[in-house]
């Protein structure tokens, strides 16, 4: 897991438990829309991470990015490279998080190539893993 900024990124297919296990403050994971995630629930982007103290009190509240998941369904697939091709070139807006997600190269700044690598990655050609080298 890597934070930037109000964000966590981790890589495709870790569950809720996963990663809770790999953080070691007090956390709690919730879905998108606010309910609680359960432990066997696969991280999607826009979940938040809710640290909190000892106490139980919260701290802290991250959003987590799954890079290449920018529809927050838990998966990289076509419609995400999709979506980051048409914000890439004006047609559509994204979420905060979702525009993080689709920037999977690193460089700031969505482009057409970050929604090929999305594209590539749906489909077994590149390594989703990879990318979070490139976002820290």
């Amino acid at each position: 897991r890597f934070m930037k900024n109000t964000d966590i990124f981790t890589v495709a297919g870790k569950t809720v438990e996963e990663l809770n296990s790999a953080i070691s403050e007090n956390t709690e994971i919730l879905n998108a829309d606010g309910s609680k995630a359960e432990a066997e629930d696969k991280i999607a982007s826009g979940m938040k991470l809710v640290i909190k103290d000892e106490d139980g009190e919260i701290i802290d509240t991250k959003t987590v990015v799954v890079p290449g998941d920018v529809d927050g369904d838990a998966s990289i697939t076509a419609s995400d490279a999709r979506s980051a091709l048409r914000a890439s070139v004006g047609l559509d807006k994204l979420s905060d998080w979702a525009q993080s997600a689709s920037d999977v190269d690193g460089g700031n700044k969505l482009e057409a190539n970050d929604a090929r690598s999305i594209l590539r990655a749906s489909v077994g050609l590149d390594d989703s893993k990879e990318w979070l080298a490139k976002l820290v």
